[in-house]
């Protein structure tokens, strides 16, 4: 298919709307940007001046809608949800 193509080159990992395009055997290392975004927006909210409360609600709403977006396309482990929810 590569050379009818005329494809010189292949490769596996590109994102095609903010998703891996190819999940291989290691779901946590292909996923673990998504530990990564939640924790940056977490330590971004701790700088703000924002009561307690609107803090928690951020946090809670960010937590929950950055993996739905990928779990609406693929399984990921119950490792990383749980690693998720310990980081809020």
């Amino acid at each position: 298919m590569k050379e009818i193509l005329e494809v010189e080159k292949e490769t596996m990992n590109e994102r095609y709307l903010g998703l891996p395009v190819h999940v291989g055997s290691s779901r946590s290392e292909v996923f673990a940007y998504l530990k990564d975004r939640v924790w940056k927006r977490i330590q971004g909210w701790k700088q703000k001046c924002l009561s307690w409360a609107g803090k928690e609600i951020l946090i809670k709403a960010i937590s929950q809608a950055i993996p739905t977006f990928a779990m609406g396309c693929f399984d990921i482990t119950k490792t990383m949800c749980d690693q998720i929810s310990a980081m809020v």
